[in-house]
Parts: C-alpha cells; sequence; structure tokens
C-alpha cells in the first residue's frame, strides 16, 4: 500500500483555502524565476505548514504561451524568462537551478506538453513534432540532476496520446535513473489512463503523478492505484482556485459544478458538510461582497475535493468497494464514473500478463 497525496497547485501566501495545506506544488517561471519569487514560495510553504513540496517544470506554461502566440524559447544559456503571454524561456538548466534553490519534496522534468486534438493523423504530427525535444530534456534534466542535486527525487514527464506513443518513451526510459512518472490528462479517459498505469507498473515504475487533475474520477484512480499497485500516487489541480475566481461552486458529492436559482433560498449546510456552508443561507452568500464570495467558493472547494480523496482512499480497496463509494456519490449515470469502475474490474479479471489482452479488454482506441 502506498500513499495517495493531492497537491494544491495556483496558491500563494495570501490565498491557501485552509489553515494547514499538507501539500503544494510550485512552478518554476511563476514561483522560483528570481530570488524575491522563492523568498515568497519558502514563505508560503511555511505559513501553509506543508509536508510536501513538488516543483513543476512549467510545462503548462508553455502550453498557454503557445496557445496565446507567444515566443517561445529553450535556450540554456539566456536568463530564464517568462512574460506571459508574449515570451517564455525555460530550459532543464534553470529547473535543476530551482531545485537546487528551493530544495522539493520531488521535483519534475521540464517537457512540452501536446496540444489537445482529435484526429489519428493530427495527433501523430503533434506527437512526433515535440517527442524529439521532449527526450532531450529528460536526458538533460537526469543528466544535470546527477550533478547537481542527486538526492531531489526526479519524476518525468510522458506527453502522448496512447500506449503505442508511450512505447516510443519506454526505449529511452530504460536505461534512465529516475524515481518516478508524470503524466498528463487532459488527451486521455478513465479507461487509457488505467492501462498506461498498468503498462507503468509492468515497467517497474512505483510513483505516478497526474496533472491538472481534481475531477471524481482522477481522484477514484489515484486513490485505487495508490492503495493497490504503486508506493506513492498524487495529483495537483488549480480547481479550488480558479472555479471559485469564476463563482463556481463544487457539489459535494460529484465535484461538478452546481448551479442554483438566484431566487430560490435555503441553508448551503443541506448540501454540504464544509464549516462554510454551515453556517450560511444561500441568500447571505448572495449578500456578501464578491472578494468574500471568491474566499468562500474557494475555501468550499478545497474542502470538498479533499473530503472526495478521503472518501476514495477508504474505499479504494478494491473495485466493488470503490464503485459504489463513486456511484453513491455521482449516481449510476455517470459515463465517466462507469467506464472507471468497469476498466478496473477488468484489471482485477486480467491479473498481470500481455499488456496488449488488458487493453483488448478495456477495449480502448485510441
Amino acid at each position: 500500500m502506498g500513499v495517495f497525496i493531492n497537491f494544491v497547485a495556483g496558491a500563494s501566501a495570501d490565498l491557501l483555502p485552509a489553515a494547514h495545506v499538507d501539500a503544494i506544488l510550485v512552478n518554476v517561471p511563476q514561483n522560483l524565476s528570481n530570488e524575491v519569487a522563492l523568498a515568497q514560495t519558502n514563505h508560503m510553504i511555511a505559513v501553509a505548514g506543508a509536508t510536501y513540496v513538488m516543483e513543476d517544470s512549467g510545462g503548462y506554461q508553455f502550453f498557454s504561451i503557445e496557445g496565446g502566440g507567444g515566443v517561445i524559447g529553450f535556450d540554456p544559456y539566456k536568463p530564464l524568462i517568462y512574460r506571459p503571454p508574449k515570451e517564455i524561456n525555460l530550459a532543464p538548466s534553470h529547473v535543476i537551478d530551482a531545485a537546487v534553490r528551493l530544495r522539493p519534496t520531488v521535483m519534475t522534468g521540464l517537457d512540452w506538453p501536446v496540444n489537445k486534438l482529435k484526429g489519428k493523423f493530427e495527433r501523430d504530427v503533434e506527437f512526433m513534432k515535440k517527442f524529439g525535444f521532449n527526450i532531450k530534456w529528460i536526458k538533460d534534466i537526469v543528466t544535470l540532476r546527477a550533478r547537481r542535486c542527486p538526492d531531489i527525487p526526479l519524476f518525468l514527464p510522458v506527453q502522448c496520446y496512447d500506449l503505442n506513443q508511450f512505447n516510443f518513451y519506454e526505449i529511452y526510459l530504460r536505461d534512465l535513473p529516475y524515481d518516478g512518472l508524470s503524466l498528463p490528462t487532459r488527451n486521455l479517459d478513465a479507461s487509457a489512463i488505467v492501462l498506461l498505469m498498468m503498462k507503468f507498473h509492468s515497467m517497474g515504475v512505483r510513483r505516478v503523478h497526474l496533472l491538472s487533475v481534481s475531477n471524481l474520477t482522477g481522484i477514484a484512480i489515484a486513490c485505487y492505484f495508490a492503495r493497490n499497485f504503486f508506493d506513492w500516487f498524487s495529483l495537483d489541480a488549480t480547481t479550488w482556485r480558479m472555479a471559485g475566481q469564476y463563482g463556481g461552486y463544487l457539489d459535494s458529492n460529484s465535484l461538478k459544478r452546481k448551479v442554483f436559482d438566484p431566487t430560490r433560498n435555503f441553508r448551503l449546510g443541506s448540501i454540504c458538510s464544509c464549516p462554510w456552508c454551515s453556517y450560511r443561507s444561500y441568500f447571505d452568500f448572495l449578500n456578501t461582497s464578491v472578494t468574500e464570495q471568491t474566499y468562500f467558493l474557494r475555501c468550499h472547494n478545497y474542502f470538498v475535493i479533499t473530503k472526495a480523496g478521503e472518501d476514495c482512499w477508504e474505499h479504494s480497496h478494491s473495485a466493488l468497494d470503490l464503485g459504489r463509494c463513486l456511484t453513491a456519490r455521482a449516481g449510476t449515470h455517470d459515463k465517466d464514473i462507469n467506464q472507471l469502475i468497469q476498466s478496473l474490474n477488468m484489471v482485477e479479471i486480467w491479473r498481470g500478463g500481455n499488456i496488449s489482452v488488458l487493453k483488448d479488454l478495456l477495449n480502448v482506441t485510441f
């Protein structure tokens, strides 16, 4: 049995969702680009009382600036530059420099994220366009880590759309020293994630991080695999903050955004057990300032995401037990939840062996 860790991303010392936050993720461009940013980050970690700190390389910042038409640079001989939405310059050496100064619990390598695309041809082109960069940066960061901070665990990022593309990564990973793998999920459904998790496990990988995940399906996947297959399984997301910033109230069971009738008053405590909902009515909430509403929503959202993790962890001994927990929360008509339950049942039927057989059982199509 391993550990399940849900990292809070997008926080600051003035913007923490609780008095104590056990796990915090920071990224190199935003949080560690200079000494002032480093001091602010260390202050935030101290205020939060965090036990775990993950240093994310900043791949999402690449993704964001690329999507906005900005200039992307990877020059290690130039300083780290982050001027959203216009420009970024970030290389593996900058990531290692930041790790040496921060001393995080774990760090991730630099990657260039693949865009969210549907067509197979378009996905193949996008994968090939970025695969060479991603493999070179993996090799560079492994070499630099060994020389400058070998005691900091390193998770290597995987940017692919399917198992066939991951097989190209596997060839290069075989002889490299690393501590875990990091996987974005924006291009993968539950069955595809489950398949890749079993592939990782078959390779001897025992630590995994899923990027930008706070939905019930992702949390359930993390808890199940942490308890049954891996030594460490972690997630991160800014959902608690970003949903709150735009008026999003997450349902305490399904974690989906809930829409209320603005003409109907009721006790928020009747639908949520968090400390912030327990003593407010909906009209009380509407009659506060936008700043107070946003603060309330962020705290509520963090609480219900955390509670979902606790519940899924408690019921993650088997696919059957976890399935009962998930359907009690989300009902029997949630497509993603049903797909996940079916996938985990197939894993338990499969019980190891040829990964292609599991792919057929899961009916994964890419």
